[in-house]
């Protein structure tokens, strides 16, 4: 049977006889002392009865206090110090965060790194009390501050600040009758021409280069007789995009020594350590993120190894570097692909891959 008893004995030469207690093989704890006749203790309950027993055999006055539970918890805070620390940091954290934001969900068309800026400028970011942010006025500061931004949503769910934005549609550019002309903005093979007005100078399949006349402002009338208006038009182009991949029969990779060292990062409540781990010259870098609920503790372990470069002959993959020639030239490509032609050289004892992506876009400009 577990737990402790609680006893308060009264009589003359109670020390001796406590004493006497102890040396029998009984067991005390948390041992108070209220006068010269007085003496308060804990026994286990397994050994209360002969506790008891020892005393009132002598003529003592002995008295059960029912505060087992006290005694049997006091017992537990002592030998489970550090426990009991953290489980009173955990209920004290969980109070504190339970009126506070710790997360901040930041999504839409704006750049999260500038919407993050406001809300940290204006009071609303992690350790934000709850009751201090306003919904309203939080969507309009954001409008407010960030010109791009149409309208933004701002919900709190739990400990949480959700943030969505919205970006302004720019307003199409009013055309006017000032004799402008269109010109080409770079080079390609014109594949359609929808014209509106004025005169164009160009025909589908004709090769152009950037900076080139395509749409004339200029109108000319039944009788001959020409005006000069707004050139309004929608010119399409095949722009071709290359990506290029080499492949000189060697690869260049990263071997660990042996020698490493580990580096501990703390995140919480926004605020990260973000320890340097620039250690070696050339370095391997393994992290590991444990994350701790519900308090916002976040800890990353890395593991930062010493690295020396090692080349090693290979035989060339063609596929994969024409792979890796499509992602060079993807890179670059800001359209709706069309067609993709590959082109494999041998160089100096190598290979180089170029990945042509034909894309048709519109290519007119004032």
């Amino acid at each position: 049977m577990g737990g402790w008893t609680r006893l308060r004995i009264e009589g003359l030469n109670i020390d001796r006889q406590f004493d006497k207690m102890i040396k029998s093989g009984i067991t005390a704890k948390d041992i108070k002392r209220r006068d010269k006749k007085c003496i308060e203790f804990c026994l286990p309950a397994n050994q209360t009865k002969q506790g008891i027993d020892f005393f009132a055999s002598e003529c003592y006055n002995v008295l059960t206090i029912d505060n087992a539970p006290v005694c049997s918890f006091l017992h537990f805070c002592k030998t489970r110090f550090v426990f009991v620390l953290c489980f009173v940091s955990m209920i004290a954290s969980l109070f504190l965060l339970g009126g506070r934001i710790w997360r901040v969900d930041i999504s839409g068309d704006i750049n999260p790194a500038l919407v993050q800026k406001v809300l940290q400028d204006n009071g609303l970011w992690i350790g934000t009390r709850k009751d201090d942010v306003v919904l309203d006025v939080a969507e309009n500061v954001l409008c407010n501050n960030l010109p791009d931004t149409k309208y933004a949503i701002v919900s709190l769910k739990g400990s949480t600040l959700f943030v969505e934005t919205f970006k302004k549609e720019l307003p199409q550019q009013i055309v006017g009758d000032d004799g402008k002309n269109l010109y080409a903005t770079q080079d390609g093979v014109i594949s359609r021409i929808v014209l509106v007005r004025g005169t164009a100078k160009v025909s589908v399949g004709d090769v152009v280069t950037k900076g080139q006349l395509l749409v004339e402002g200029v109108r000319t009338h039944a009788d001959g007789a020409t005006e000069q208006v707004r050139a309004v038009a929608q010119v399409f182009a095949d722009v071709t995009y290359t990506g290029v991949a080499k492949f000189d029969g060697w690869v260049t990779t990263l071997v660990k020594t042996g020698k490493s060292r580990a580096v501990v990062d703390l995140s919480l409540f926004g605020f990260d350590t973000n320890k340097n781990k620039n250690i070696y010259k050339k370095q391997i870098e393994q992290s590991y993120t444990q994350t701790f609920f519900p308090l916002p503790v976040k800890i990353t372990k890395t593991v930062v190894f010493q690295a020396v470069e090692q080349k090693q002959k290979v035989d060339f993959d063609e596929q994969k570097y024409k792979q890796i020639a499509l992602d060079d030239a993807l890179l670059k490509v800001d359209g709706v692909v069309s067609d993709v032609q590959y082109v494999i050289n041998p160089v100096d004892g190598g290979m180089v891959v170029c990945a042509n992506v034909k894309v048709q876009k519109q290519i007119d400009t004032y």
